[in-house]
C-alpha cells in the first residue's frame, strides 16, 4: 500500500520557500543600512535643496506681486 501525501503539502511547502526567501531578503536589506554619517550628510543636502527651491518660490511670489502691482497702476 502506497502512502499519499496530503493535498496542501506541495501548497505549505512552496508558502516556507517564500517566507524563507524573505527573511533571507529583509535580513540582506537590513545589513545594507547606511551609517549615521551618510543619513546626516544626505539630510543636510535635502534640507539645502529644500531651503533653496523655498527661496526661489518666495522670490517668484515677490515678482508677480510685483508685476501685478504695475498693471493695476495703469
Amino acid at each position: 500500500m502506497s502512502r499519499r501525501l496530503h493535498p496542501l503539502v506541495p501548497l505549505v511547502l512552496w508558502l516556507g520557500v517564500s517566507l524563507v526567501a524573505c527573511l533571507m531578503a529583509l535580513v540582506y536589506v537590513l545589513c545594507q543600512l547606511p551609517t549615521s554619517k551618510q543619513l546626516e550628510s544626505t539630510h543636510t543636502a535635502g534640507m539645502k535643496s529644500g531651503y533653496e527651491l523655498c527661496l526661489a518660490w518666495q522670490e517668484e511670489q515677490q515678482e508677480r506681486k510685483i508685476v501685478l502691482l504695475g498693471a493695476n497702476a495703469l
